[in-house]
């Protein structure tokens, strides 16, 4: 288990990861365990094992300005202040206030575990045909306007960039002769 864990800045030049979790998830009526790292730029990585394949799903949604775009959608609904801190808006819907470090960190983590239980409720839902829906949902150009549709649409781009659950299919070139 890798707990949490931070990097100070002396040792930036060593890694970019200053945040690491594994979170234990059902993943196709199954125990999954997922690696979480967040780099110093917020992006982050989830790794798993499905099936006795591994899979990586990414985020770079929470760099830079991307990162008050998902804090507005992740705080639209209620959520515990101790955990994840809280954020107020001024006039203009600009940020007037946000978490602390470690609870954007946490912020991310539960992000993160939303993602997984979006996969299994895929999973639950359409069986084998994930990736199917995953390109049509895709496809469909959903908006992002609230937390479970930013969740959905960053689920459904995993599933596609990872190929998640490809056909065994094995492929012979055909061609008129």
């Amino acid at each position: 288990m890798l707990g949490n864990y931070f990097v100070t800045a002396d040792d930036m030049a060593i890694s970019e990861i200053v945040f690491a979790r594994r979170v234990d998830v059902t993943l196709g009526g199954a125990p999954c365990g997922v690696d979480i790292t967040i780099q110093h730029s917020y992006d982050t990585t989830m790794e798993f094992i499905y099936h006795g394949k591994p899979y990586t799903f990414t985020s770079t949604k929470w760099r830079a300005s991307g990162m008050a775009r998902f804090l507005s959608v992740f705080y639209a609904t209620a959520r515990d202040p101790a955990t994840f801190g809280v954020v107020t808006y001024g006039g203009e819907g600009e940020l007037t206030s946000q978490p602390t470090q470690p609870q954007k960190f946490e912020a991310i983590v539960q992000a993160c575990k939303d993602v997984m239980a979006t996969l299994d409720l895929i999973l639950t839902t359409h069986g084998r045909a994930v990736l199917d829906y995953a390109v049509w949902f895709r496809e469909t150009k959903p908006a992002e306007d609230t937390y479970s549709q930013y969740i959905a649409v960053l689920t459904c781009r995993n599933i596609v960039r990872s190929n998640f659950m490809e056909p065994s299919v094995v492929r012979t070139v055909v061609m008129l002769p």
